[in-house]
């Protein structure tokens, strides 16, 4: 997708940059560039993400999409607490989650999810015995 959508505005840079161009855009299937950069999702193709207009709607802790924003502290991102490492991001009312060493956060919408070091979603949990299965699978492949 990101190289398909790359050669459509290197044909025609009005696509990418000039205003008003939505309805050349749609003809020629063009994607808002935001969604392009950030709403990108690994073994999804372009006509099932949730939205060709709003990255947002795109980020939405699924697994293969980048890891949902959520402002958790002043000055602190859930961006941010992806560190070097796997992390799992978690409810902070969980205490399942929680007592395994998630980082939790106030209000995470999203489910506990691992995301790998580069930010993107590796997993998403639905019963908390699950992750050390989870862990395994994705380490092997």
């Amino acid at each position: 997708m990101t190289m398909e959508q790359s050669l459509l505005r290197l044909s025609d840079a009005q696509l990418h940059w000039a205003p008003g161009m939505a309805a050349e855009q749609a003809r020629v299937g063009a994607i808002n560039a935001p969604v392009v950069h950030m709403g990108y999702r690994y073994g999804t193709p372009m006509s099932e993400l949730p939205s060709m207009e709003n990255p947002a709607l795109d980020l939405d802790g699924s697994v293969g999409s980048r890891v949902p924003h959520l402002w958790v502290a002043d000055g602190v991102s859930s961006l941010d607490l992806v560190g070097s490492r796997f992390t799992v991001l978690a409810d902070a009312g969980d205490p399942v989650w929680a007592s395994a060493g998630a980082q939790v956060i106030d209000g995470w919408p999203y489910g506990p999810l691992l995301v790998r070091p580069d930010g993107i979603v590796a997993w998403k949990a639905t019963i908390p015995d699950a992750l050390p299965t989870a862990m395994n699978d994705l380490l092997r492949r």
